[in-house]
């Protein structure tokens, strides 16, 4: 459906793949950079279609439109906060708000699903592009992740973590199905322990970087436990999948994890 930009309310947000902007007061158009890969584009949005049809806690999804050669999708409009800064506002919920996400992220790969491309297929094409590896170690990362076992195909989110999580209403939401694939649990809860232990938080305000420096070692063991708890180990062992999540974050190219992202890639593949 064609949308003119004077349709276009305010911008309520903005990423590295999209801008939000609101769409009367109910709605919410994501609308994709100009240049952004259609493939990926359509990715995010057959899983948005797939957690609405679902009937997950996420924000719904109404429709594709088109402004001025960009895709996007018309979603519902969330209304909340993120589940960071809700943790760094009231931090007597964290136990409660840490059950919540991991029961999220097990329900989530409660749901068996085929999807093409797959999850590893995904991290396959970031680790080709991952600066500071050289071929020859791209070459045996993904050699060594082919080799990893996949002991199931569920939803993966791809990068579940609590800034894309909102609280809303007394729930949990699910947000940015850009990466989302169909994948082996194990791979996506590495995904969301790596960005617990090594993500960014420059772009946070100096108060919320002290609170989240000195609790993210805590939310992290809280969630593997929370989820731990739910499935059952062999479907979640992480340890073998942490150097091929760390080699494939590389190519977001986010300077403050370099070190430490290259650090866990070479202690596994040192020779």
């Amino acid at each position: 459906m064609a949308f003119q930009p004077a349709d276009l309310g305010p911008r309520i947000g903005v990423g590295r793949t999209a801008e939000v902007f609101a769409l009367g007061n109910d709605l919410a158009v994501k609308l994709f950079y100009s240049g952004f890969d259609q493939r990926e584009a359509q990715n995010e949005i057959e899983f948005t279609k797939l957690a609405t049809a679902l009937d997950l806690p996420t924000a719904r999804f109404y429709e594709t439109i088109e402004i001025d050669g960009r895709s996007g999708i018309v979603l519902e409009r969330i209304n909340g906060e993120s589940l960071l800064k809700r943790i760094t506002r009231k931090p007597y919920e964290l136990k409660a708000l840490v059950r919540e996400f991991a029961q999220l992220h097990s329900r989530l790969h409660s749901i068996e699903v085929s999807a093409k491309p797959s999850f590893r297929d995904y991290l396959s094409k970031q680790i080709r592009s991952a600066s500071g590896l050289g071929s020859a170690l791209i070459d045996q990362v993904i050699s060594y992740m082919d080799r990893i076992p996949v002991t199931n195909s569920v939803v993966c989110h791809g990068d579940y973590h609590p800034e894309n999580v909102i609280v809303s209403n007394g729930r949990l939401v699910a947000m940015d199905w850009a990466t989302a694939r169909s994948g082996c649990a194990a791979a996506d809860c590495a995904r969301t322990e790596l960005l617990l232990r090594v993500g960014s938080i420059a772009h946070l305000d100096p108060l919320t970087r002290v609170i989240v420096s000195l609790g993210r070692g805590v939310f992290l063991r809280m969630y593997v436990s929370q989820y731990s708890n739910q499935t059952a180990p062999h479907k979640t062992r992480t340890e073998p999948w942490m150097p091929v999540m760390a080699a494939a974050r590389l190519a977001e190219g986010i300077e403050d994890e370099r070190a430490r992202l290259l650090g866990i890639v070479h202690a596994r593949f040192e020779t």
